[in-house]
C-alpha cells in the first residue's frame, strides 16, 4: 500500500559532472549540498566511502541514525522512517539500502516531508535514485568477498551503457549476491510469583541462513525530435531465502506457563520471490519553457513461502507443522507532471499519480501430515484491492541568493478491501499532507546555513495488519493429543486489526551548518514530532478459536498521542584545518539525543519502539604520503537502555558497540581494492524482557558475534 513519489532522475549531459535536481535552484556538484527540505550526498560523496552498500555508506552521515546491529534510519526511528528507490517504494524483497553505491547516482535524505517525497515517514524519508539512465552508464565491475569464518557473502554488479551519434542510449546492469550467515546463541526462562521461583529454563539456539538475488536491468533512450524523449526500461528480479532455526533444551524443567518447552525444535522457512517489471515514461518540452512528463509502469510480483516446524517432546512424540503460502501481486501505476518554466524565481510543479495494487494469496496448513480444518487455521484464500490517487503541487521558490523555500500541499484518497471466505475489511482515508521548507544562508559565500522544515506525515498500513486471521508461531501450534508448544511472550502468535486507522502527526525540523577552515564543516539540528492515533503492537493472552489453551497473540492497536523530539550535533573536518602541515587526518564524528513518550503508557522509558535514547559515532580516515593508500576507522556505540513496551512488558538492550576498519588501495583512477574488517569488538549481545503478572516473567537472550573480513575489487572500462 505504498504510494510512488514523483522525484526527478537528474539532468546531465555527456560532459558535465554536475546533475541538476528537478525543482531544485541548486545544482549537485557530486559531495554534499544542502537544498531547501533536503540533504543530498552524490558520486563524489558515494565514492569516497569506499562501502559495499549504501547503508553502510550512510553511516558517516551526521544526520543519519544508526541502531543496534547498524540499522540505518532517521531520528533513531526505524519504523517510521520511509525508503524509497527513484522516489517510489520498492517491489520485491529488494531493500534500496543493500544496493552498491557503483549502481547509485545519489542519496537524497528529507528529514521533514516534501510534496513531491510524500507524507509517508514520520521520521523523514531516504531516496535512493540511481544512476542517470538518460546518458550512457559508466562500464563498471564490482566483485565482493567477505567472511566471518562460519559464514560469507559473494557480490557482483556489472554495469554499462552504449550511446548513439542519433542520441539513443542504451544501459544495462547486472547485479547477483549470495550471502551465507550462522549465528548462535542461548535463551533463558525464569519465572516467579510471590512465594519464590517457579521454574527456570534454558535452551541453545543456532539460526543458519542463505539468501540468493539476482537482478537485470535495462533502459532505453530515444530522442524522436528535439522536444520528446521517450524511455522504455524493464528489471528482473529473483531471489531465494532459507533459514533453519534449531533449539535445544539444555537445562532446567520445562515452563509450563502460556506453553511446555519441547525438548529440541527446529523451524525451516524457505522463499521463492520473482519480481518483473516494465515501463515508459515520455517527456515533452513545450516552446515556453515548461515540460510535461508521463509515465506508466506494471510490476508482477510472485512468493512462495514454505516454512515447517518440528518439535520432539520425547523419543516417541513430536509435532510437526507446515504451512504453504502463495501470493501474487500485480502493481500498475501512472502519473504525468507538469513543470511550468521559471519566472521571478518560482518554479512550479504539479502532478498526479494513481496506484492500484491487487494481492492474491492462497495458504494451506498441515497439522502432522492432516491438513488443518476450521475457520482459523483451515486453507484459506485471501484477496486485497487497493487505490491510491494523489495530486500534489510544489513551488521551489528562489526568494534570493541566500534564500531558497519550498512551498507544497499533497492530497491523497486511499482505500484499502481486504476479503477472505465470509470475512470484508474496508479503509479509507483522505490525507492532507502540508510542507514548508526552506534553507536560508547567513552570508553570502554561504558558509552558514539554516533549514527549516514544518509538514504533516502519515503511516502506511499494511495488509497484514488489516487481516484477524492468526500467523501461527512456528512450533507453538495446539493439536488436540498435545497441549501447546513454545507460545510464549517473545514468540506470538501473530494477527491484524480491520479497526486500524492511519497515523498521522506534524513535525518540525531545524538544522544550522556551518563551515570553517577550507574543508571542516559542523552541524546542529534538532526536531520535534506530534503524533496521533500511534501504531503499537500490542501482545497480550487471549481466548482464541485455534487452541484449547489461552495463546499469547501480537496485535497491531491504536495507542494513543506520542511526542518525540531530539538533537544531534555533526563534525567534518580535516587535522590540516587546525594544525599547519599536519597530516591528511580527516575526523567525523556525530552526537545523538532521542527521546519519545507515549501518552498511554507509565513511564519512564515509555519511548516509541526501537527509539535509542543516544548514540554517538567517530570516524578516521588517514592518507598514507606517497602511496595510493588511505585507511579509515569508524566506531559506534548505543549504549545500554530500557524500554516500556507495554504496560506489563519492560525490555532491556545491552551495551552495543562496533569497530571497523578499511584500507583502500588506488592502483589507478579506474582500479580500487579495498580490504575491510567488521566486528571488531566481538561480544555477546544481550537482552532482557520481564513480564509482570502471575507469575512473574523474565526471558534473558544472548547472542554471539564474530569478526568479518571482507575484500573488494572495483574497476572501470
Amino acid at each position: 500500500m505504498s504510494l510512488p513519489v514523483l522525484a526527478q532522475q537528474p539532468e546531465s549531459n555527456e560532459e558535465s559532472q554536475k546533475v541538476t535536481v528537478q525543482g531544485e535552484k541548486v545544482e549537485a556538484s557530486g559531495a554534499r549540498e544542502i537544498v531547501a527540505g533536503k540533504i543530498i550526498l552524490g558520486r563524489d560523496w558515494l565514492d569516497r566511502a569506499a562501502s559495499s552498500t549504501v547503508s553502510e555508506a550512510l553511516r558517516r552521515e551526521s544526520s543519519v541514525s544508526v541502531g543496534s546491529g547498524g540499522k540505518i534510519s532517521l531520528k533513531g526511528l526505524s519504523g517510521y522512517t520511509q525508503i524509497l528507490l527513484d522516489g517510489q517504494a520498492s517491489t520485491g524483497s529488494a531493500n534500496p539500502l543493500d544496493m552498491h553505491p557503483a549502481l547509485i547516482e545519489r542519496v537524497e535524505i528529507i528529514h521533514s516531508a516534501t510534496a513531491d517525497s510524500g507524507p509517508f515517514g514520520l521520521a523523514g524519508t531516504i531516496n535512493v535514485v540511481t544512476r542517470n539512465r538518460r546518458k550512457a552508464l559508466p562500464k563498471l565491475m564490482n566483485l565482493d568477498l567477505d567472511s566471518d569464518g562460519k559464514g560469507g557473502r559473494a557480490n557482483m554488479n556489472l554495469q554499462g551503457g552504449w550511446r548513439e551519434a542519433t542520441g539513443t542510449v542504451l544501459n544495462l546492469t547486472v547485479e547477483a549476491k549470495r550471502e551465507r550467515t550462522s549465528r548462535n546463541g542461548d535463551s533463558s526462562w525464569f519465572a516467579s510469583n510471590q512465594h519464590g521461583p517457579v521454574s527456570v529454563s534454558t535452551e541453545s539456539t543456532e539460526v543458519k541462513a542463505l539468501t540468493q538475488t539476482a537482478s537485470v536491468k535495462g533502459t532505453l533512450n530515444w530522442k524522436p525530435t528535439q522536444m520528446d524523449e521517450l524511455q522504455f526500461k524493464g528489471s528482473l528480479f529473483l531471489i531465494k531465502l532459507g533459514q533453519d532455526n534449531s533449539s535445544n533444551l539444555t537445562s532446567g524443567p520445562p515452563f509450563v506457563e502460556g506453553g511446555i518447552r519441547p525438548d529440541s525444535a527446529q523451524f525451516g522457512d524457505w522463499q521463492n520471490g520473482s519480481s518483473a517489471t516494465v515501463g515508459a515514461q515520455w517527456r515533452h518540452k513545450l516552446s515556453n519553457g515548461s515540460n510535461w512528463i508521463a509515465s506508466l509502469d506494471l510490476t508482477e510480483e510472485q512468493q512462495k513461502q514454505n516454512r515447517d516446524a518440528n518439535t520432539l517432546w520425547s523419543p516417541n512424540l513430536s509435532n510437526r507443522l507446515s504451512v504453504h503460502d502463495d501470493t501474487d501481486k500485480h502493481f500498475a501505476r501512472g502519473r504525468w507532471q507538469f513543470a511550468l518554466p521559471n519566472r521571478a524565481g518560482h518554479r512550479v510543479q504539479f502532478a498526479l499519480s494513481s496506484e492500484l495494487v491487487t494481492q492474491n494469496s492462497d495458504k494451506n496448513t498441515i497439522i502432522n501430515g492432516i491438513a488443518a480444518s476450521g475457520v482459523q487455521l483451515g486453507s484459506y484464500e485471501a484477496r486485497l484491492w487497493t487505490l491510491n490517487n494523489a495530486a500534489w503541487l510544489q513551488d521551489d521558490w528562489n526568494v534570493s541568493e541566500t534564500l531558497d523555500v519550498k512551498l507544497g500541499l499533497r492530497q491523497e484518497r486511499r482505500t484499502a478491501r481486504l476479503s477472505e471466505g465470509d470475512f470484508f475489511a474496508r479503509v479509507a482515508a483522505n490525507l492532507t499532507a502540508p510542507s514548508l521548507n526552506l534553507a536560508w544562508k547567513l552570508d553570502p559565500e554561504g558558509e552558514r546555513t539554516v533549514t527549516l522544515g514544518l509538514a504533516r506525515s502519515f503511516s502506511t498500513i499494511g495488509a497484514a495488519m488489516l487481516n484477524p486471521r492468526p500467523d501461527i508461531a512456528g512450533t507453538s501450534l495446539c493439536t488436540p493429543n498435545l497441549g501447546c508448544g513454545t507460545n510464549d511472550p517473545t514468540t506470538p502468535d501473530r494477527a491484524g486489526n480491520p479497526a486500524l486507522r492511519y497515523e498521522k502527526g506534524w513535525g518540525l525540523d531545524f538544522g544550522l551548518e556551518s563551515q570553517f577552515g577550507k574543508e571542516s564543516q559542523w552541524s546542529l539540528r534538532g526536531y520535534r514530532r506530534w503524533i496521533n492515533d500511534t501504531f503499537a503492537w500490542i501482545t497480550e493472552r487471549e481466548v482464541v478459536p485455534w487452541a484449547n489453551v489461552p495463546r499469547w497473540v501480537m496485535r497491531p492497536r491504536n495507542a494513543g498521542k506520542a511526542s518525540a523530539y531530539g538533537v544531534t550535533i555533526g563534525l567534518d573536518t580535516q587535522l590540516s584545518d587546525w594544525i599547519e602541515k599536519a597530516p591528511e587526518l580527516g575526523i567525523n564524528a556525530s552526537l545523538q539525543w532521542n527521546q519519545s513518550h507515549l501518552s498511554t503508557l507509565p513511564g519512564p522509558d515509555n519511548r516509541l519502539e526501537g527509539q535509542q535514547p543516544w548514540s554517538g559515532r567517530l570516524g578516521l580516515s588517514y592518507k598514507v604520503s606517497d602511496k595510493p593508500l588511505e585507511l579509515q576507522a569508524d566506531v559506534l556505540i548505543n549504549p545500554a537502555n530500557w524500554w516500556q513496551a507495554s504496560s506489563d512488558r519492560r525490555i532491556y538492550t545491552d551495551t552495543w558497540r562496533e569497530l571497523s576498519a578499511k584500507a583502500i588501495w588506488t592502483f589507478s583512477p579506474q582500479r580500487k581494492l579495498i580490504l575491510a574488517l567488521q566486528n571488531l569488538l566481538t561480544s555477546r549481545s544481550r537482552k532482557l524482557t520481564e513480564f509482570d503478572g502471575d507469575p512473574a516473567l523474565q526471558n534473558a537472550t544472548r547472542q554471539n558475534s564474530r569478526v568479518n573480513l571482507s575484500v573488494r575489487f572495483e574497476s572501470s572500462f
